[in-house]
């Protein structure tokens, strides 16, 4: 029935709007487009955000001061007053609405014991909740680790800012969780995060960095030497180390190495060859230089600022960096 990309019905797909014939022919597309199937996960992320959302009449008195407001501006054109008056009713008017939006717009408020305990959901399998065996929901309190094994996986809600799903063999602990900042530590193995909360509320400490949310969906994998991988489906994350930050953006990876610090974020389209020359020039791995030399004209505009890079020789930068600009990936002025 599609031949091309169903975005336009995917939400009322999810809201159960389509005909049956409608349902089955989605559902194939679904199968075999993974830009669809993305479009489908941002519609479901913006349902959950807008259901964190509460209702609240207008207070009687806004219809008042917006009424009062409109007979200031009616009297401005009689009385030809100056521009000022008329501007001065609405701007009244308009903050009027603005405060009852945005009192409208706070997210219910949990009550303190919530924040700063979590609640967990086992998904498949037992998970663990220090040595507590987990077969249907537990809670997650500073200090305590939620462990999975090769069979079983786990569901976390975030506080009341979003949700965490962990993989098998991964294991997180809960460091702190108050109104400031929800803090854990991913020890092993992998999760993905899903956040509707302003940003930096959400922080994530890894052996080798540390991710702070700013506002996204992403996974977080750390492996086995304590490196770590970061994958941002929407949004921006933010990588630490030691006080210098890189914003990874919806689309890209970032390593991260104990000790090298964070490497160049590249996008989930890079060739094989591209990712083989960050690694070199990130984290000193040899096999990459001859790959940022001959590297095309689309991969030197994912290489931003290699003349900066530390660890790097004058004349590999210099060499890098001609490439670059006569592949146009950068002009002559940022020489």
């Amino acid at each position: 029935m599609f031949k091309n990309h169903v975005t336009h019905r995917i939400s009322a797909y999810l809201h159960g709007e389509l005909s049956a014939d409608a349902v089955i022919a989605v559902q194939t597309h679904l199968a075999d487009c993974s830009s669809c199937r993305n479009a489908m996960e941002e519609i479901r992320f913006s349902d959950r955000l807008v259901s964190t959302l509460r209702q609240v009449e207008a207070p009687e008195s806004i219809w008042n001061e917006i009424h009062a407001a409109s007979k200031m501006q009616d009297a401005a054109k009689q009385s030809r007053w100056p521009d000022r008056l008329l501007a001065a009713g609405i701007a009244v008017a308009f903050v009027l609405a603005l405060g009852v939006f945005l009192n409208s717009h706070v997210p219910n408020v949990p009550a303190p014991g919530d924040l700063a305990s979590w609640e967990v959901a086992s998904v498949r399998g037992t998970p663990r909740i220090g040595r507590l065996q987990l077969n249907g929901t537990g809670r997650l309190r500073a200090g305590d680790s939620l462990q999975t094994n090769a069979d079983s996986e786990a569901e976390v809600r975030i506080a009341d800012i979003g949700q965490l799903d962990l993989d098998p063999n991964s294991r997180i602990r809960l460091i702190s969780s108050n109104s400031d900042q929800h803090r854990i530590a991913l020890e092993r193995g992998r999760m993905t995060a899903r956040t509707w909360a302003p940003p930096r509320l959400f922080v994530v400490d890894t052996p080798s960095s540390t991710a702070v949310d700013l506002g996204c969906i992403y996974s977080c994998e750390v492996q086995r030497d304590g490196s770590t991988l970061l994958h941002v489906t929407l949004g921006l994350v933010a990588l630490d180390f030691h006080g210098r930050e890189t914003v990874v953006p919806a689309g890209a990876f970032c390593r991260t190495r104990p000790g090298g610090g964070v490497g160049t974020p590249y996008f989930d389209d890079s060739s094989e060859q591209l990712q083989t020359a960050l690694n070199y020039v990130d984290f000193g791995k040899d096999e990459g230089r001859a790959s940022c030399r001959q590297g095309s004209r689309r991969q030197a505009r994912r290489l931003p600022q290699l003349h900066g890079v530390r660890g790097c020789t004058h004349s590999f930068r210099s060499s890098t960096w001609e490439r670059s600009r006569r592949l146009g990936a950068v002009s002559a002025a940022s020489d």
